[in-house]
């Protein structure tokens, strides 16, 4: 088996985990809303996580397709459809990386303790 069909392969059950993570993360999320336990509406780390998962499983999948074509010296039917679906995945892709990275920074800086502030201050 080749290369891209390998990645596609790959993709496929990384694309599945983050569409489940994704759909429990919603019913959590309308569940704590129905029973009206917590009002915010801060996205938890989970939640920007899944996502994440679910557009990298995408873009792998989508990657080893374009890979598959160039392999076989012949281009996808309509190309320029192929390359503007492969650009907005990645950038969403890289929009949800972002957040996450963001989510996990901000968690980090509040969770530290309030003295460490004034010591590099002084």
């Amino acid at each position: 088996m080749r290369w891209a069909a390998m990645t596609i392969l790959a993709g496929l059950p990384v694309t599945v985990a983050g569409a489940v993570l994704t759909v429990r993360q919603v019913a959590r999320r309308m569940r704590e809303t129905i029973r009206e336990r917590s009002a915010r509406q801060v996205e938890e780390i989970a939640d920007v996580a899944s996502q994440a998962i679910l557009f990298g499983g995408v873009a792998t999948v989508l990657f080893g397709n374009i890979a598959q074509h160039i392999g076989d010296r012949r281009p996808p039917s309509v190309p320029w459809l192929s390359l503007i679906s492969m650009t907005s995945i990645v950038l969403v892709f890289g929009v949800q990386l972002g957040r996450l990275l963001m989510r996990w920074q901000m968690r980090r800086v509040l969770a530290a303790p309030r003295n460490t502030e004034i010591a590099l201050r002084d």
